[in-house]
């Protein structure tokens, strides 16, 4: 049976926002993922997004990243960590048409910090063909509940 979710979006050119960490990749209690050894998919994942980007028109990762903010990782780092897990997703058969990542500190409190919906409001904003309210956020934090329903109210 199809559910709601592909009905409601069928013939729509829509975004599929993902989490990272928890997500996609095993979450480091009170720690960061600051290089590709440390970073392990979770199980079956990159068969997951491999359906899921089939399905979605768009997939685009959202993260908040302040080890880059604290100085415990370069951005060089982060973007070798992204750079790679696209790589993995595409040799999965899967594909990703952006990694955006928020690299300041949660005090800064900046509008591309989840839970704002900054980073997905700006993809949207670049790409106006998208019907983003019917865009989707998939998280496993309250933060990505929240930013899901900031999304909502743009």
């Amino acid at each position: 049976m199809i559910g709601p979710l592909v009905v409601d979006r069928s013939g729509l050119d829509w975004c599929l926002f993902l989490d990272r960490d928890g997500v996609i990749n095993r979450r480091l209690p009170d720690d960061y993922v600051r290089r590709w050894e440390q970073f392990e998919f979770l199980p079956e994942a990159t068969t997951a997004l491999g359906v899921l980007t089939n399905w979605a028109p768009h997939t685009v990762i959202v993260t908040n990243q302040q080890g880059v903010g604290k100085g415990l990782m370069s951005r060089a780092a982060l973007d070798d960590i992204h750079s790679r897990l696209v790589e993995e997703i595409q040799m999965a058969g899967g594909r990703i048409d952006q990694v955006l990542a928020c690299v300041h500190l949660a005090s800064d409190h900046c509008a591309c910090r989840k839970p704002q919906a900054g980073l997905a409001v700006q993809w949207l904003a670049e790409h106006p063909s998208l019907a983003g309210e019917k865009s989707v956020m998939v998280g496993d934090t309250a933060s990505d509940v929240r930013m899901a329903r900031n999304l909502a109210r743009v």
